[in-house]
């Protein structure tokens, strides 16, 4: 029974490779051959509409101190250009 899910579970991803391939090589492709002023090309890949890529949280990594000390180092460089 496990091997039956491995052997669906790899045949899966070999034929979601393939599909990512396929599509990125026909919108080169098109990309390529599209010329002039009216030209139209695909804006996104299909595995991002598949897909969609999970947005990057911005985590802080300095410390409260840190990020204080900036703001005023920041507010001190305004004071003085102006």
């Amino acid at each position: 029974m496990i091997e039956h899910c491995i052997s669906a579970f790899s045949k899966e991803q070999e034929e979601r490779a393939y599909r990512i391939y396929v599509t990125d090589a026909l919108k080169t492709i098109s990309e390529n051959s599209a010329q002039g002023e009216h030209r139209s090309t695909m804006a996104k890949r299909w595995i991002d509409l598949v897909e969609p890529p999970e947005e990057k949280e911005s985590k802080e990594t300095r410390s409260a101190n840190e990020i204080i000390d900036d703001f005023k180092k920041r507010l001190n460089r305004k004071e003085v250009k102006q």
